[in-house]
């Protein structure tokens, strides 16, 4: 957490919309540290609450780096339970979303989780690779919609990587 903090606020700042910090805790993310948004609209979430991994933006960063058999647990235990007309609830499209998240370090939530709000996540490594957490920027979709700035989004993976280096992991 105090790791991140400096590049969180720099993401904040420089979005004006709010920031999270997430872990994994058990199969669900959990919200470690917010930073609101400057905006008159903006978020209603609170450092503790528990979000499912499947329909948010830092879940699914969580989601896509998990191991295997805790991916199957996901699916087993906690299903893929609709929560707007956006959500994913089909196993094989959750997985060519994961595996994209992979493949470009970055994820989306695409009014998933809640009517009106998107985001753009990235995942954060400990030194030897391990999923550390994940953070994300959220706002409303009035005024954000993150596919649609390639500049954020390379704040969003240029923030991970730095964050992830912080903690001593160097990629492959």
């Amino acid at each position: 957490k105090e790791v991140a903090r400096p590049y969180l606020e720099r993401l904040a700042e420089i979005s004006r919309e709010t920031v999270h910090l997430v872990q994994l805790d058990g199969l669900y993310g959990v919200y470690i540290d917010k930073i609101d948004s400057p905006e008159a609209v903006g978020l209603l979430s609170r450092v503790g609450k528990r979000v499912m991994l499947h329909c948010t933006g830092a879940g699914k960063a969580l989601f896509a780096y998990l191991p295997d058999a805790v991916r199957e647990r996901v699916y087993t235990e906690v299903g893929l339970p609709r929560q707007t007309e956006h959500t994913i609830v089909d196993r094989d499209a959750m997985e060519k979303e994961l595996a994209k998240i992979r493949e470009t370090g970055v994820s989306f939530d695409r009014m998933e989780a809640r009517d009106g709000i998107r985001c753009v996540a990235a995942p954060i490594f400990f030194h030897n690779g391990g999923l550390a957490g994940s953070f994300s920027i959220a706002g409303p979709a009035f005024r954000f919609c993150p596919e649609e700035n390639e500049h954020l989004v390379q704040l969003v993976l240029e923030t991970s990587r730095k964050i992830s280096k912080d903690l001593g992991y160097l990629p492959k």
